[in-house]
């Protein structure tokens, strides 16, 4: 009876540890490097096409390229401008975009961030103003309209005691012309010569066209056409 006691007491004595599986995360969902995803559905995820996401990434990639520090895999341009534009494209919280890409809460957080800075410091300027530009031209070719501006050329000073006339807003010497360009950027009317301090609204009632369109002289703007100026000019015509 003893010998059978101690024998059931040696299993209960010695430690068998049990398996241990260290976690892995899944692997990173990488809809851009799937073929099979319908345009329509990419569409849908980032709210721009395959192409543009390309386009986007290669633009970006100067700013958002980061270098592995030993401490995990840094995620990769495209990653960074997927989460970036599901972000802003579905306003998603950082959970659900962790949970859609396999990342964790901050990572999505700081590549959402990074993508935003990048966007706003390489691509807010020049494509703005392209993008504006194309559009002003566009615009004027459709409507039949001019543009009518005030263009300041660089003067030296004056030797004469009259010189503080020729000093325009931004405190150079200038003559002072006014310009009237069509759609397709030709010139269709120069007047002016005028000192730099001039303000636009005197150059216009001076000019030949502006006198036409007072009504002291003959009409110089074709029917139906349409003459585009600034805050300068004045509105009722």
């Amino acid at each position: 009876m003893w010998q059978w006691q101690q024998l059931q007491q040696i299993p209960e004595q010695i430690y068998v540890p049990a398996g241990r599986t260290a976690f892995k995360r899944p692997n990173h969902w990488e809809p851009w490097n799937e073929d099979r995803i319908p345009a329509v559905r990419f569409i849908e995820y980032f709210r721009i096409s395959r192409v543009d996401f390309k386009w986007l990434c290669k633009e970006l990639r100067g700013e958002l390229q980061q270098d592995a520090l030993g401490r995990g895999e840094p995620l990769t341009v495209e990653a960074q401008v997927a989460v970036g534009l599901y972000q802003v494209g579905h306003g998603a919280t950082y959970v659900n975009i962790g949970h859609v890409f396999n990342i964790g809460k901050e990572t999505a957080e700081k590549a959402s961030a990074r993508f935003v800075k990048a966007v706003l410091r390489v691509l807010s300027i020049c494509l703005v103003r392209e993008l504006l530009s194309r559009m002003s031209w566009k615009l004027m070719q459709l409507c039949n309209a001019c543009d009518i501006s005030i263009q300041h050329v660089p003067l030296a000073v004056p030797p004469h005691d009259k010189w503080k006339g020729y000093i325009n807003q931004k405190n150079w010497s200038s003559i002072v012309f006014q310009c009237v360009v069509d759609g397709d950027g030709n010139f269709c009317n120069v007047s002016g010569g005028g000192p730099g301090s001039m303000h636009n609204t005197r150059v216009f009632r001076r000019s030949f066209i502006g006198q036409s369109l007072l009504g002291f002289a003959p009409p110089m703007i074709p029917p139906r056409a349409m003459l585009v100026g600034d805050a300068g000019y004045p509105g009722a015509l």
